[in-house]
């Protein structure tokens, strides 16, 4: 009898580890497919279908290496602020903010560098 507890209860916590697992990569393919969707992937998408879509449905991998390099930096130190926001347990608007400030300091950086440390005014 002990022996079959423990079968069962063996299957069990593997039942609940691939089910763990898969609901991980589900979530891991959802964010991947709403990076591709918020910077409007398919635009620049050589592939008929996902333009017609508008929105990524083929291969992401590719195309993530094809059209990430193209996002502006502000954009992607923006997206990185918003994720570490949503990690933190800020609300999806708390996250927003959180993004347009990274975005807001990372322009005002490039600033400083292109310009110096004079303000447009100054």
């Amino acid at each position: 009898m002990n022996r079959r507890n423990s079968s069962r209860r063996k299957a069990t916590k593997q039942q609940k580890n691939r089910k763990q697992r898969e609901s991980w990569e589900e979530m891991q393919e959802r964010v991947k497919r709403g990076v591709h969707d918020l910077f409007n992937f398919w635009r620049m998408c050589p592939e008929v279908p996902c333009r017609r879509a508008q929105a990524c449905i083929g291969d992401r991998e590719p195309c993530f290496a094809r059209n990430w390099p193209h996002v502006p930096e502000a954009e992607k130190v923006g997206m990185h602020a918003a994720v570490r926001a949503r990690q933190n347990g800020l609300s999806p608007e708390e996250s927003m903010r959180a993004w347009e400030e990274a975005e807001r300091a990372f322009l005002a950086g490039e600033h400083l560098k292109l310009f110096g440390k004079q303000s447009v005014d100054g």
